[in-house]
């Protein structure tokens, strides 16, 4: 009997079915604002420091038009999603949502509504939430032992509609963009970016540092709410001060736990990805993994902002349209949410055939 080498994953027998990432795409809408001029607007009384704009990194955010719901920036990138691998809406098992920001608000169900509208019309159609910007990630830690079952679903979408509620500016983490994503995963024999594994950890300790300023008790008394009334709002600066600074650590340390338990290393990485909430978080979590900076996917957080959930698509994408794995290379997909909640997921390029 061959000794059992510690911390060595499984290996899947040859021809077996996996879960791969067939497509991906976002959307974004025409519209957008410079992250100077943002601040500029939203905190006149405030100038925004230089050091504070090179944390965060983004440049401009994208804002949504009236007509631009969270439900026409899902199915716009939902469309991409499926024109990108030629697949027909009508073979979709399920559309979820992930979210975190308010949905259109005229009907009950987003993920219904994306699916009328590309036609998905044999999709089981439900949603994820309750975990902030991490929710694609809950979303993930759920759908793979669904789909990894035979009797489960085979083609799932997975999408995605922000439209900032209230004001953009969250200082000092970070500027809140609009925008849609869609992912779409498969089980299949082919060979594609399989998903290795998926967790998710939870740390309840700063789940009252910040939130919408939003409630039950004003809309009761003054019978409205404004667009203010949604922003993001620091309850404790000391809990968010605590919280902002041991991020990239935390990140790391659940980064690490998940690689571990696949029997992988920091080294085996071609790509990490974080959140495009601010460039320093991901380059501090690279840092403490030993990740050389030119493995950390940043060019997004520059390039679009943050768009709440949208972020993980806007990635995924990128390194499928743009940078293409080699042969068997490896990817750590990794995003928090407020609450507080991480997600965590690895990714795999095929290996050469024997």
């Amino acid at each position: 009997m061959a000794a059992k080498v510690p911390g060595r994953a499984k290996k899947k027998p040859a021809g077996a079915p996996q879960v791969i990432v067939r497509s991906a795409a976002f959307h974004f809408p025409e519209n957008g604002i410079s992250t100077l001029a943002l601040t500029q607007k939203e905190t006149p009384h405030r100038v925004f420091m230089m050091r504070e704009r090179r944390a965060i990194g983004s440049r401009y955010i994208r804002l949504a038009g009236p007509e631009e719901t969270p439900s026409v920036l899902a199915t716009t990138a939902a469309e991409k999603a499926l024109a990108k691998c030629g697949m027909d809406a009508k073979d979709l098992d399920m559309v979820v949502t992930a979210g975190c920001t308010p949905p259109d608000f005229d009907m009950w169900s987003m993920p219904a509504k994306v699916a009328r509208n590309i036609g998905a019309s044999n999709a089981e159609c439900f949603g994820f939430g309750e975990s902030a910007c991490a929710a694609p990630f809950a979303a993930i830690r759920s759908l793979l032992p669904m789909m990894r079952d035979p009797d489960g679903p085979a083609r799932v979408m997975m999408v995605a509609g922000c439209v900032t509620p209230g004001g953009h500016f969250f200082e000092p983490a970070t500027i809140y963009g609009d925008g849609g994503g869609a992912i779409i995963l498969e089980r299949t024999t082919e060979p594609g970016m399989r998903i290795v594994r998926a967790d998710y950890y939870t740390n309840y300790k700063w789940v009252d540092a910040f939130g919408p300023a939003a409630g039950v008790k004003k809309l009761k008394a003054e019978g409205k709410l404004e667009a203010a009334d949604w922003t993001v709002r620091i309850k404790n600066q000391k809990e968010v001060n605590d919280l902002l600074d041991g991020t990239g650590d935390r990140g790391a340390a659940f980064v690490k736990k998940t690689l571990a338990k696949e029997g992988w290393s920091p080294k085996d990485l071609r790509w990490l990805i974080g959140d495009n909430v601010a460039a320093v978080i991901p380059m501090d979590m690279a840092a403490a993994l030993g990740v050389p900076e030119d493995r950390i996917l940043l060019e997004n957080c520059t390039r679009y902002g943050h768009a709440w959930v949208v972020d993980l698509f806007v990635n995924l994408a990128t390194i499928l349209d743009e940078h293409p794995l080699a042969t068997g290379e490896r990817v750590a997909c990794v995003g928090m949410g407020q609450g507080e909640n991480w997600g965590v997921f690895l990714l795999e390029a095929p290996a050469e055939k024997a």
